[in-house]
Parts: C-alpha cells; structure tokens; sequence
C-alpha cells in the first residue's frame, strides 16, 4: 500500500498545475504495480484541476461537458460513466434518486447506508454504491465523496453485465483518485 501511493503522489507531481489528459498503459491486475520509474511512465493516468488518478485499460478519457467534470468512454460497453461535483451530498437523497432512474423503490436511510461499500480515495472515505434492477436490465453503480464544501459524485450507468464486469475496474479507479 506505502508503495502504491508514493507512485500516487509521483503521477500527481508530474501533473500539478497542469490541466490535461495524459494517457499512459498499466495493466488491469492490480497485484502487478510498477517497480521501477521506467515502468511508473506506462501508468495511464488523468490529472484535472481537482484531482488525479489512475485509468483502467480501455478507458478513454471525454472532454469535460455541462456539469461533468470528467466523463470516461468504456470500451467495448456502453457504460456511462462521469464526475460531477455539487454543493449538496446527501446519501439517502441521491442513492433514492439513483433508485428511481432504475424503477426502483426508495429504501430508508439505514438499509442504503448498510448497502454501502466503503472505499478510500487519497485519504477520504468513499461510500460506493452498486445499484442493479434485473427486471428491466440497468444498474448504477456510484461514489459519494464528501469533500466539504463540495461533495463529488462518480457515477457509471449501463446494462447490469456490463457494469458487473467493469465494477473492479471502477473501484479501483476511484480508489485511486487524489485531490489536489
């Protein structure tokens, strides 16, 4: 874990100040990190104004768009999947919300906070929610990141098989993510 995040704040080093999207290639298995500074240039990463973090294979990055700060394209899915970042982060409001989106019932704030996986994104806790309606084929699975005053939220939608497939991909992503 040291090591993972001392090549953390080194791709965060590199990228400070600047405002672009730089690609790189590291492969999906998570056990097989880089050893050498040779292999730390291969990671494919992503630096914006506000945070930076490591991007699967196969993701390709989106200019920002409306209230998206970064949006993903998926290969081979058609997983929607985004950033945004509001003043309001209320769990049970927006994982309710989510629900609807998939004609799902609200559920109370204790059966959505028990559902919760908890993540770490540079530090700070992450509540990941993988929302999925078999009846009708879609699943939301999303981030609530509590960055007072700010709250962002990291959010993929799509069919349930492909958001399964792609669920350790996107987990690691956001357990990747550094704010500056």
């Amino acid at each position: 874990m040291k090591f993972f995040l001392t090549i953390l704040l080194f791709v965060c080093v590199l990228g400070c100040e600047k405002q672009e999207i730089k690609t790189y290639e590291i492969s999906k298995d998570i056990n097989n990190f880089p050893q050498t500074e040779v292999e730390l240039l291969k990671i494919k990463s992503v630096t914006v104004r506000d945070f930076s973090a490591s991007i699967p294979d196969g993701w390709t990055p989106q200019a920002p768009s409306g209230m998206r700060k970064v949006s993903y394209l998926i290969d081979n899915s058609d997983i929607d999947f985004y950033a945004i970042e509001l003043g309001m982060g209320d769990v049970t409001s927006n994982v309710n919300r989510w629900r609807k989106q998939i004609e799902l019932n609200e559920l109370k704030e204790d059966e959505i906070l028990s559902s919760a996986k908890n993540l770490n994104a540079g530090g700070i806790p992450v509540k990941y929610f993988e929302i999925y309606n078999t009846d009708i084929n879609k699943g939301i699975l999303a981030a609530i990141i509590d960055r007072k005053p700010s709250f962002w939220f990291f959010t993929a939608k799509g069919k349930i098989d492909e958001l399964k497939y792609h669920n350790a991909d996107i987990q690691r992503f956001i357990n990747s993510i550094n704010f500056n």
